[in-house]
């Protein structure tokens, strides 16, 4: 789905792997799960998701966040990456879904 839509597989990949290893351990005052409270979400919740539906669901709330300058730092948090660089990843996961729901 990532590469149909202009997505990097590799970039996919390395930001599921990363994020997996954020959601682990993420405490309750640790900056992944701060992030992730500034765009309405719960490292806990996010854990009983499988990992494809949790980089969905991120994707889905960084698509509705409007704050860019905060944007970047949340994805920099949670994926090690520049919004720059995964930008294209998020965005087939985005359009992804939104074909599934369809």
């Amino acid at each position: 789905m990532v590469r149909r839509n202009g997505g990097d597989v590799e970039v996919a990949t390395s930001a599921l792997v990363r994020l997996n290893q954020e959601l682990a351990n993420a405490k309750p005052d640790s900056p992944t799960a701060l992030a992730l409270r500034q765009i309405g979400l719960d490292a806990a919740a996010l854990r009983q998701q499988s990992p494809v539906e949790a980089l969905q669901t991120i994707a889905r709330a960084l698509d509705e966040y409007k704050d860019n300058q905060n944007r970047a730092y949340i994805v920099q948090a949670l994926f090690g990456r520049t919004q720059e660089l995964f930008e294209d990843a998020l965005a087939g996961l985005v359009v992804g879904d939104k074909v599934g729901q369809g």
